[in-house]
C-alpha cells in the first residue's frame, strides 16, 4: 500500500480530534457568552436600581428604608463581583480551548499537506517506473527487429536496417569502399559520428 494511503488513517484520527476541539471550543464560547450577559444584566439592574433610589430620595426618606437600599446594593456589588470572577474563569477556559482547537487545526493541516508531498513523490516514482519499462520495452524491440532483419546480413548491414534506411536485397559497397560503415555514412549524416 502506498505511504500516502496510510497516512490517510492517521489524517482521519488528525480531523476526528479537531473536529472534537472544535466542538468544545464552541461549549466554552457559549459558557462565556452566558456569563458575560448575566454581569452585564446584573450590572444594568443595580444602575436602574440606583436611579431608582436617587429618584426617591427627592422627598423625606426614612432611615431604616436608606438602610435598606445600602444594604441590597452592597448585596449586588458583591454578587456582581462573584459573576465577574466566574466570567474571567469562563473566558480562560475559552481562550484554552481556543488553543487547544488552533493546535489540533495545524496537525490536521500539516498530515494534509505531508500527505500532498507524499503523493507528489509516488508519482514521480511511477512515472519513471513507467518511463523505464517502455525503455525496456523499446529496447527488447530494437533487439526483436534486429536480430529478424539481421539473420542474413553481416553487422553492417543489419545497421542500416535497424536504422531503418532502404535495404535492397543485396547490398554490396560502392566502388572505392572499401566497408558498409562507409556506405552507411553515404546514406545518412555525413557530418554524424556513429559509433559501430
Amino acid at each position: 500500500m502506498l505511504r500516502s494511503r496510510r497516512l490517510e488513517v492517521v489524517l482521519t484520527l488528525e480531523e476526528r480530534k479537531e473536529q472534537e476541539a472544535l466542538e468544545r471550543m464552541g461549549e466554552a464560547r457559549k459558557l462565556a457568552e452566558q456569563q458575560r450577559e448575566q454581569v452585564n444584566n446584573l450590572n444594568q439592574y443595580q444602575q436602574e436600581y440606583r436611579d431608582q433610589i436617587r429618584n426617591s430620595q427627592q422627598g423625606v426618606v426614612d432611615v431604616r428604608r436608606l438602610q435598606s437600599w445600602q444594604a441590597f446594593i452592597a448585596q449586588l456589588d458583591q454578587v456582581i463581583v462573584q459573576q465577574q470572577k466566574q466570567l474571567d474563569q469562563a473566558e480562560k477556559v475559552f481562550d484554552a480551548r481556543r488553543a487547544e482547537w488552533q493546535q489540533a487545526y495545524e496537525r490536521k493541516r500539516g498530515m494534509e499537506k505531508y500527505i500532498e508531498t507524499c503523493r507528489q513523490q509516488e508519482q514521480r516514482e511511477q512515472d519513471l517506473s513507467e518511463q523505464k519499462l517502455a525503455d525496456e520495452a523499446a529496447g527488447r524491440a530494437f533487439v526483436r527487429r534486429r536480430d529478424k532483419g539481421c539473420k542474413t546480413l553481416d553487422s553492417d548491414q543489419c545497421n542500416l536496417v535497424v536504422l531503418g534506411y532502404p535495404y535492397p536485397k543485396k547490398i554490396r559497397p560502392e566502388p572505392g569502399r572499401s566497408s558498409y560503415k562507409e556506405t552507411l555514412r553515404r546514406f545518412g549524416n555525413a557530418d554524424s559520428d556513429t559509433s559501430w
